[in-house]
């Protein structure tokens, strides 16, 4: 029994060795990585427009602050945008902080599931990450500038998540909930529509 205990542990120290090999554990270069906090999407012909907002620190002996970045790539699909970006900046996108899915009024007259499906299906972005559509381009929502936030995507998370907590006016909606309800009996789903306001008329978004 002894005898077998020992090849057991050697076989596992033998499976975590080659796995090493094989760069599984190796590390991620930090200043090589992509931290994606909300994605854009816009049809553009016969391809999509994928556009990533990027989060990134800035640091001092004083202070710390985030600024952004808007990365975009085009494909047949969404996963060969994403995948194009990846390709031109040579950095490792990471979803895992996506918290806003943002969808162009272009998307409005097709089915939309040819867009969101890539979410869905995928276990890189976080279930709870919100929805919306937005008047005009992705893109140019998510360039925009709020007095709210340094970053466009944050602005409209509290505005979501704000109004859900006191008022209750805006509709937030999930990917996983807006899944829920287009494979419902009733085939259907909603989603909040993000409107951009210019400083002639007001302050902000």
């Amino acid at each position: 029994m002894k005898r077998i205990n020992t090849i057991i542990v050697k076989i596992l120290c033998l499976i975590i060795f080659g796995l090493f090999l094989t760069n599984d554990f190796s590390l991620i270069d930090i200043g090589k990585t992509a931290l994606i906090v909300a994605i854009g999407i816009d049809k553009d012909n016969q391809e999509f427009e994928v556009s990533a907002q990027i989060a990134i620190p800035q640091g001092s002996d004083a202070t710390t602050s985030t600024k952004e970045a808007v990365i975009s790539g085009k494909g047949d699909t969404v996963a060969a945008a994403i995948n194009k970006i990846s390709v031109e900046t040579g950095w490792y996108p990471k979803l895992s902080f996506c918290t806003l899915v943002l969808f162009g009024d272009g998307l409005s007259d097709t089915n939309i599931l040819e867009a969101a499906d890539y979410f869905i299906r995928s276990d890189k972005i976080q279930d709870a990450a919100l929805v919306g559509m937005c008047e005009g381009k992705a893109k140019d929502v998510l360039i925009a500038v709020s007095p709210l936030d340094s970053i466009s995507s944050f602005a409209i998370d509290k505005i979501f998540l704000k109004n859900v907590d006191s008022t209750g006016e805006i509709a937030s909606i999930s990917i996983k909930d807006f899944t829920i309800g287009y494979y419902s009996h009733s085939e259907s789903g909603l989603m909040p529509l993000v409107k951009m306001i210019t400083a002639d008329q007001k302050d902000g978004m």
